[in-house]
């Protein structure tokens, strides 16, 4: 046991580095997502370049590169002392892998769908929470990426308030991190106001195709 949960963060790791946006558009298209676009290779890019059916197959695909690590963890452990802090550090591992690919010279997407999966497995309510905070902020702002920082953001707060045990507070804390730094192009557009509006999708796209990340994910 002491041997297998190591090993499970790393596969974590490994299976989040998969870019599954990247291989869909390559399969689907013929296209490289990372030179298109924002340059992405998450649900959101993929779903502007190559069509809204392969963004929502690319969506749940990466949800499952946080969830899956999660679940088999439960099946081989029944330590509830060591479980939480593992779920954490292998939560972690899977958003680690997608922002910093292994197959993308370290490089990658935002994390948002990735740590979705990871959240649905810690804590479903937590989800409907911040799922109700991305569609109200999407839907006033127009704006993916505000929705994503603001639920992402939201989610400590939630796993806090519902009594969570302290490794998973802290991992939320740590992921609402990872994703707020991943969104810093993002940031400064929107300061600026710069950043690419969804409703406008693909015209905005068009103009905006120097931009190095313009997508929430």
């Amino acid at each position: 046991m002491e041997l297998q949960l190591p090993l499970l963060a790393i596969f974590a790791y490994f299976l989040g580095s998969i870019p599954i946006g990247k291989i869909i558009s390559n399969r689907v298209a013929g296209l490289d997502i990372t030179g298109i676009g924002s340059r992405n290779i998450g649900a959101t890019n993929v779903s502007r370049v190559v069509g809204i059916k392969w963004g929502i197959v690319t969506l749940l695909l990466d949800m499952c590169k946080g969830l899956i690590p999660i679940l088999i963890l439960r099946s081989v452990s029944n330590d509830q002392a060591a479980i939480f802090l593992w779920t954490a550090l292998v939560g972690i591992a899977s958003i680690a892998g997608h922002q910093f690919s292994v197959f993308l010279n370290f490089k990658g997407g935002k994390g948002v769908a990735t740590a979705l999966g990871v959240y649905i497995a810690v804590s479903p309510v937590a989800v409907l929470v911040a799922l109700a905070v991305f569609i109200s902020v999407v839907l006033l702002s127009n704006f993916i990426s505000l929705g994503s920082i603001t639920a992402a953001l939201c989610l400590p707060i939630v796993i806090y308030l519902l009594g969570k045990p302290c490794p998973l507070v802290i991992a939320s804390i740590a992921i609402a991190a990872m994703i707020l730094a991943r969104h810093h192009s993002n940031i400064n557009r929107l300061l600026k106001g710069k950043e690419a509006k969804w409703r406008n999708g693909r015209g905005q796209e068009r103009s905006s195709s120097n931009l190095s990340s313009s997508s929430s994910e």
